[in-house]
């Protein structure tokens, strides 16, 4: 059996601790998107929205005390990330293959 110690890769903090919130909060805006493309309906959005609500209200929770956990500057601000960025990237490739928003 292999040993899998990662503590030899060193690897940063946020790469560790910030970077998988923003993963999942990406993922899953990038598969609603993928699934609602060229969908006409409000329904939609409520779909996008749903793992940047969780993602940034369970931070903001952890900030007042609401939530049990550690608040994290920088969790926020890859939820923010996360939830932006397939926006951003999607209307690029938009542009180039006639994707619909």
């Amino acid at each position: 059996m292999l040993n899998a110690n990662f503590s030899k890769f060193d690897l940063p903090n946020w790469l560790l601790f910030n970077y998988p919130d923003g993963v999942w909060i990406y993922s899953f805006v990038s598969l609603m998107i993928i699934i609602w493309n060229k969908v006409e309906s409000r329904m939609k959005f409520v779909w996008f929205s749903i793992a940047p609500i969780l993602g940034i209200s369970a931070e903001i929770g952890q900030y007042i005390n609401i939530i049990p956990g550690t608040y994290d500057q920088f969790d926020l601000l890859f939820c923010f990330l996360g939830s932006l960025l397939p926006f951003i990237l999607i209307k690029k490739n938009s542009r180039k293959e006639n994707l619909k928003l």
